[in-house]
C-alpha cells in the first residue's frame, strides 16, 4: 500500500480523491473495493470521538500549542488525552490478510477533506519509515537534507504545532522500534500492526476480522460478473470469508473463466485444504506432528498455490518472476509489463508504476517451495535486484563513497535497500523441513545453473551503491553492517584482491572514520586496501591514488599530520600529472592537504592552495555542492590564521548560509562553519556574539562531552553525531570559550 519515491505525490488515488490535501501520498485501494461501512464507522469514531468530531483540527498558522512530545518520542501517559490519537489495527485472527491496509486507505480517501496533511509511512523497518518521512519533511519542513535525526526533528517540531494531520504507519512490529520515526502526539495516527503487542503505547485497538458473508459475495461478483450469488456464497463459505483468500479467488476466476464448482474441486486437491490428522503423542505427551495452522490460512495457502500453478501454465516467466519476488521485501518494486500476469491472478498489486506483493502471500509461497524451486527463486531475486540497480545507474560511482549518492536525491537506493536486505537475510536462512512441501518436491541433486557473472557483478554494484547511500544519509550502523557482511562473503568467493572487495573495504573504512569515530580501524583497512591496489593495479592507478588520499585523511584524523601531509603531497602530484589539476579526485586531495597545512599552522601555503582549489571548483559544474563549500570553509580558517579575520568572517557566513539551507543544522559542514564563524567573531573582539552563535546552533551541552573519544557509550539522544564532532574539535571549542 505504499508508493515509491518516484511516484507523484498524489499517488495512485490522486484522481479518485479530488478534495485531498496538498500534502498527500495515500494510494487508492486496489480494485475491486468492498465498502466495509461498519469498520469505517468504528475507525472514524475512534479517531474522532463524538465531542470533537465536528471540529476541524487546528491547521498550520492557526492557534498553536506546544506538543507534549516534540522530538518523535512516545508518551504513553499522554496518549489517551485530547491532544491526539494513535489507533492500532490488528488482525482479529491469524497473521493478517484481513484488509487492514485497504481499510486505512479507504478511510483516508473518504475523510481527506478533514485534514491538511495525510501521509502513508512504510514502517517495516525504522530505516524504511524514516525514508518515507524524509519525503514528508521535504514538503512541510525543508530542508530535507543532512543527518536524518536533524531533518526528522524539524518535521516533528512543525507537526507538533498543528493537529490537522493523519499519518498511517503500515507493517509496524512495535512502536518502540520506530525510534526517530515516532511522531509527536498532536495529530492522528493509524498503525497497521502484526499483533496486539503494538497496542501497549496506543490510544486504542481496532481488531479487523474477516469479511461478512455479504461483503465476500459482493467482492466475488465484482471480480467476475458471471458468478451467481449462490455460487459466490458457496465459495465464500469454503474460504472462511478470509479477505485475502476471497480477493485472490475472485481474480483467479476472472482470469481463467473457471466455474466455482470446478475451482472448489481444484482447491480440494491441495494437500493443505483438509485438516491434517494430528500426530500421536510421544511418551512425554508432546505431539511430534506439525504445528497446526489456522484453517483460514490453510485455505489461503491452497488458493495461493493454485493461482501460482495457473500462472505457471499461462506464463512460465511470470511464475519465475513471482517466485523471485517472494524473496524480496513486501515493498513496491518498479516493474510494469513483466508483472501483468501476477496482478491479473491477484498474486500482486499494482502501485502506480510498481508492483507489490502481500507479505503473507510471499511467506506462503516460500513455505511451499521445494529446495530446487527455492534455489531458482533466489537466483531470480538476485537477477531482479541487480537489473534494477543497473537500469538506474548512480551519477557518481567512486568506491570511497565520497561522491556517491546524495542523501537529498530521489533515493532509488532506499528502495533497493529494502529488497537487498530481505534477499540477503532470506538467502542466509537455513531451509527447514517444512520449507520443502511444494508440489514439485523431489531429489535435491538437481543441477542448477550458477548465478550469472553479470547478475553477481550487478548485485555487488547495488550493494556498494546502497552502502554509499546509507553512509551519506547518516545511517552508519546499517551501512557498516551491510557492507561488512557482504565484503566478507565476497572475499570467500572472489578473493581479497578483487576490485569490488577492495571497494567495499574502502567504503567500510569511510563509514568507520566518519560515522563510528574509529579512525584507527579505518586506517588499518585502508592501509591493506592500498597495499593490495599497488600490487594489483600499480601505484598510479586512479583507484590506488584515491585510496592513498583517503588514507592520508585518516592519518590526519589520528593526529599524524606529518604523515598525512606527506601522503597528500605525493598523491596530489600524481593526480595532477595524470588527470589534470581540475580533476575531481585531485581537487579532493588538494582540499585534504590544505586542511592539514592549516592544522600545522602553515597558513600561507594553505591559503594559496585552498584559494586555487576554490577558484577551480567554482569554474566546474556543481560549483554549489558541499565539496566547494568545504574548500571555502577551510580557506576561511587559513585567512584568520593570517590575521584576515574580517575576510574569514564574510566567507564563513556564506558557507553557513548555504550549509543550513541545503544540508541542515547537524551536518558536519554546518557545525564546522558555525564554530569557525564564532572564532572569527572572537578574533574581531566579539567573543560573546561568537559564543551565542555556537550555543544557538550547536548547544552548550556538547562542550562538556567534547573531551573524550567514544566507542559507542554516548549520552542517549539524536545529538550523538554532534558530540562526536565536538570531540574531534575540542581544541577549537576550548579556544572559543577561552576568548578566541
Amino acid at each position: 500500500m505504499s508508493r515509491t519515491r518516484s511516484e507523484p505525490a498524489g499517488g495512485a488515488g490522486a484522481a479518485a480523491c479530488p478534495d485531498r490535501p496538498r500534502v498527500w501520498n495515500v494510494p487508492c485501494p486496489a480494485p475491486p473495493v468492498v465498502s466495509r461501512e461498519d469498520l469505517l464507522g468504528r475507525l472514524h469514531r475512534a479517531l474522532r470521538p463524538a465531542d470533537g468530531a465536528g471540529r476541524r483540527p487546528a491547521a498550520a498558522g492557526g492557534e498553536r500549542r506546544p506538543p507534549v512530545v516534540g522530538s518523535g518520542r512516545w508518551d504513553p501517559a499522554g496518549r489517551a488525552g485530547a491532544r491526539g490519537v494513535i489507533l492500532v489495527l490488528v488482525p482479529a485472527r491469524g497473521r493478517g490478510g484481513t484488509g487492514r491496509a485497504h481499510l486505512a486507505a479507504a478511510y483516508a480517501h473518504r475523510h481527506a477533506d478533514a485534514y491538511g496533511l495525510v501521509w502513508w509511512v512504510d514502517a517495516r523497518t525504522p530505516a524504511g519509515a524514516e525514508s518515507c518521512l524524509l519525503d514528508l519533511a521535504a514538503a512541510v519542513a525543508p530542508p530535507a537534507a543532512g543527518p536524518r535525526a536533524a531533518v526528522l526533528r524539524r518535521l516533528w517540531a512543525e507537526l507538533g504545532q498543528r493537529s490537522d494531520w493523519l499519518l498511517i504507519y503500515d507493517n509496524v512490529t512495535s512502536p518502540r522500534d520506530l525510534g526517530l520515526a515516532a511522531p509527536p502526539d498532536t495529530g492522528q495516527v493509524i498503525m497497521i500492526a502484526a499483533g496486539p503487542g503494538a497496542a501497549r503505547l496506543a490510544s486504542g485497538v481496532l481488531p479487523v476480522d474477516v469479511f461478512s458473508r455479504a461483503e465476500s459475495v459482493q467482492l466475488l461478483r465484482r471480480c467476475d460478473e458471471r458468478i451467481t450469488a449462490a455460487a459466490a456464497d458457496l465459495l465464500a463459505a469454503a474460504l472462511g470469508d478470509h479477505p485475502l483468500a476471497v480477493t485472490q479467488a475472485g481474480h483467479f476466476l476472472a482470469a481463467t473463466g473457471m466455474a466455482v464448482p470446478a475451482y472448489l474441486h481444484l482447491l480440494a486437491q491441495h494437500p493443505g485444504w483438509s485438516e491434517p490428522e494430528p500426530e500421536p503423542e510421544d511418551e512425554d505427551g508432546a505431539g511430534a506432528g506439525p504445528v497446526p495452522v489456522p484453517e483460514p490460512e490453510r485455505r489461503l495457502a491452497a488458493v495461493v498455490s493454485t493461482s501460482r500453478d495457473a500462472l505457471a501454465a499461462d506464463s512460465p516467466p511470470g511464475a519465475q518472476l513471482l517466485d523471485g519476488l517472494a524473496f524480496l521485501a513486501a515493498a513496491p518494486l518498479p516493474l510494469t509489463a513483466s508483472a501483468r500476469g501476477l496482478v491479473r491472478f491477484g498474486l500482486a498489486e499494482a502501485c502506480g508504476g510498481a508492483v507489490r506483493m502481500h507479505p503473507l502471500v510471499q511467506e506462503l509461497l516460500r513455505a511451499g517451495m521445494s529446495r530446487e524451486r527455492r534455489a531458482v527463486a533466489l537466483l531470480q531475486a538476485r537477477h531482479l535486484v541487480a537489473a534494477l540497480g543497473t537500469e538506474h545507474p548512480a551519477d557518481r560511482t567512486d568506491a570511497a563513497g565520497g561522491a556517491g549518492e546524495d542523501a537529498a536525491a530521489p533515493p532509488l537506493p532506499a528502495v533497493l535497500e529494502h529488497h537487498l536486505r530481505t534477499l540477503v537475510e532470506l538467502a542466509a536462512r537455513p531451509i527447514r523441513s517444512s520449507d520443502t512441501g511444494g508440489s514439485d518436491t523431489g531429489s535435491s541433486n538437481v543441477d542448477l545453473d550458477p548465478p550469472s557473472d553479470r547478475d553477481e557483478a550487478g548485485l555487488r554494484a547495488v550493494t556498494l551503491r546502497v552502502g554509499r547511500y546509507l553512509r551519506t544519509s547518516g545511517q552508519y550502523g546499517s551501512g557498516r553492517q551491510l557492507v561488512r557482511q557482504e565484503r566478507l562473503r565476497w572475499v570467500e568467493r572472489l578473493g581479497p584482491d578483487h576490485r569490488d572487495v577492495l571497494a567495499a573495504a574502502e567504503l567500510e573504512a569511510s563509514i568507520l572514520a566518519d560515522g563510528c569515530d574509529d579512525p584507527a580501524a579505518a586506517r588499518e583497512l585502508l592501509a591493506d586496501v592500498h597495499r593490495r591496489r599497488v600490487l594489483t593495479s600499480g601505484e598510479r592507478h586512479r583507484d590506488t591514488l584515491r585510496t592513498a588520499s583517503a588514507l592520508a585523511r585518516v592519518c590526519g584524523e589520528l593526529g599524524d599530520e606529518t604523515e598525512s601531509a606527506r601522503l597528500f603531497e605525493g598523491t596530489l602530484g600524481h593526480q595532477r600529472a595524470l588527470f589534470g589539476a581540475d580533476d575531481r579526485d585531485a581537487l579532493r586531495s588538494a582540499d585534504g592537504l590544505g586542511e592539514v597545512l592549516v592544522r600545522l599552522g602553515e597558513y600561507e601555503p594553505a591559503r594559496d592552495l585552498l584559494g586555487d582549489t576554490w577558484s577551480r571548483r567554482e569554474r566546474t559544474p556543481g560549483a554549489g555542492d558541499a565539496d566547494t563549500w568545504w574548500t571555502a570553509a577551510v580557506l576561511g580558517v587559513a585567512l584568520r590564521g593570517l590575521g584576515q579575520a574580517r575576510q574569514a568572517h564574510v566567507l564563513h557566513e556564506r558557507v553557513l548560509t548555504a550549509a543550513r539551507e541545503h544540508l541542515g543544522d547537524e551536518h558536519p559542514l554546518t557545525l564546522y562553519a558555525v564554530l569557525h564563524l564564532a572564532l572569527d567573531l572572537a578574533a574581531l573582539k566579539e567573543t560573546d556574539a561568537g559564543r551565542d552563535l555556537f550555543t544557538e546552533v550547536i548547544g552548550w551541552d556538547v562542550f562538556g562531552w567534547s573531551g573524550e573519544r567514544w566507542s559507542g557509550d554516548l549520552p542517549p539522544g539524536p545529538q550523538a553525531s554532534v558530540i562526536r564532532w565536538a570531540g574531534r574539535h575540542r581544541a577549537d571549542i576550548t579556544a572559543l570559550w577561552a576568548g578566541g
